[in-house]
Parts: structure tokens; C-alpha cells; sequence
């Protein structure tokens, strides 16, 4: 059999012979024999082995999906794309981490007598694994990818896209042209949706006031904070946190 499970603080965890953890929102520890690892949001790994929660973040939004040998003999489409050698226990970065929620939340729902239906959504999520790490693999190097991984390093410091091409060391018509390639957008579009994903997150998943995130965000008044984020989102910081 194949189950899928929502994660919360206290979930029991299956185990069957092969296992799946996505983490899309917040972070857990967990322990395995006398190791404990740290599984940050947006990743997913492998499991084959027994372990427990040990701590995590107030808000979780995860998954696992856990197959038995039979269910994955019985189905082998399924064993196909399973058959590759993996590495347990080895977290790694979710491209596209809203799609993988789509899919593993409609697979929660879904009817267990719908076998062939949770067959075609497991292939689903397995194939995306696979273009998940081709696209990795493919856009590792690409400047873009490097301001991005920026953005995210020097978020607290709300820095402007002429200090982020200084820190690349490029000129800064060439990061405009190198984001507008990528995305038909600028850099500075690409630092607004970064700084607003993370303000959704620190309200999603912490109690922190919105305060103290436009503290974090690198706004020196709260007000400008506000200001920003209902520009870009529609709605108050306080009003998304109630929405959601």
C-alpha cells in the first residue's frame, strides 16, 4: 500500500520500505539512532528507517508518502522511477515548492478507492522530483541564480540592485540584462517578490509582529513595511496574517 500523511508536531511517522518527506513551510529536527538533523523549509528527502520529531517550528506545512514493497511491485511505473540509487536522509532544495503543495494536498484528499487515479499522482510528483534535479543541476551556475541566492542571504540588509551587482562583482546594466533574460522582469521586481515572500512567511509561520518582520525585512519604519506589502499584496500585513 502507498499512504500519505500530513505533518504536524505530534504525527506518528510511518515507515514501509520506501519514504518520502516534502517540507514546504517551517523546519523540524528529527532523530535517527543517535544523529539529528535539521530539515529546512522548501527541501525533501529520502527515508528508510525509524525517526522522531524532536523539535519544530510553530507552523508546519509538510508531507510524506510512504510505500510498501508490494505496493511498489504491484505498480511499476512507480518502481521505475524508484529504482534509481538514492541517498537517504539527504535533504534537497524543492524547485517550484507550490506546485509539489498543489499536488501532495489534492493527493491527501483523493478518495483511497481511486487506486489508479493516486497511481497517476504519485508519477506526477516522482516525475517532478526527477526535473526537480535536472533544473538544479542546469541552473546552479547562472548569475541569476546567484542574485537570487543573494537576495535571500542579505535580506535583513534591503539592499538595492546596484549593491547587489558590487556584490557579484558585475556592472549593473549587466545583472538588468541578465534578470530581464530570465524573467522579463528587473532586478528590482525580483528583490520585491523575494522581500514579500519572506514578509508571507515570518506571518505565516511566527507570532513576530509586523514590527518587528519589517525590522527583519531591513525597513527602518514599520509604516514603509505596511506601505510596501499592501502595494505588492493588496491587503495589510495583519489582514493576510487573518486570511490565511
Amino acid at each position: 500500500m502507498s499512504v500519505i500523511i500530513k505533518i504536524g508536531n505530534n504525527t506518528k511517522i510511518p515507515v514501509n520500505e520506501f519514504n518520502i518527506i516534502f517540507l514546504i513551510a517551517g523546519s523540524i529536527s528529527i532523530q535517527i539512532d543517535e544523529n539529528e538533523y535539521e530539515i529546512e523549509k522548501k527541501t525533501y528527502s529520502y527515508y528508510n528507517k525509524d525517526f522522531k520529531i524532536t523539535s519544530s517550528s510553530p507552523y508546519l506545512n509538510g508531507f510524506i508518502i510512504s510505500f510498501s514493497k508490494e505496493y511498489i511491485k504491484e505498480n511499476p511505473s512507480i518502481e521505475k522511477h524508484l529504482s534509481e540509487n538514492l541517498e537517504y536522509f539527504k535533504t534537497s532544495k524543492l524547485i517550484d515548492a507550490n506546485s509539489f503543495k498543489t499536488l501532495l494536498e489534492t493527493l491527501s484528499k483523493e478518495n483511497k478507492s481511486n487506486k489508479e487515479l493516486i497511481v497517476n499522482y504519485i508519477n506526477i510528483i516522482l516525475l517532478k522530483l526527477k526535473s526537480n534535479i535536472v533544473d538544479k543541476k542546469n541552473k546552479k551556475s547562472k548569475l541569476y541564480n546567484q542574485f537570487i541566492d543573494l537576495i535571500k542571504e542579505n535580506i535583513e540588509n534591503n539592499y538595492c540592485a546596484g549593491s547587489y551587482a558590487k556584490l557579484l562583482n558585475i556592472p549593473l546594466k549587466k545583472l538588468i540584462r541578465e534578470v530581464k533574460q530570465e524573467t522579463n522582469k528587473t532586478p528590482c521586481n525580483i528583490i520585491t517578490e523575494q522581500v514579500i515572500e519572506e514578509a508571507k512567511e515570518l506571518l505565516l509561520t511566527t507570532g513576530n509582529s509586523s514590527k518587528m518582520i519589517a525590522y527583519q525585512l531591513g525597513f527602518q519604519e514599520p509604516y514603509y513595511f505596511i506601505k510596501y506589502f499592501k502595494k505588492n499584496v493588496g491587503v495589510t500585513p495583519t489582514q493576510f496574517r487573518k486570511e490565511h
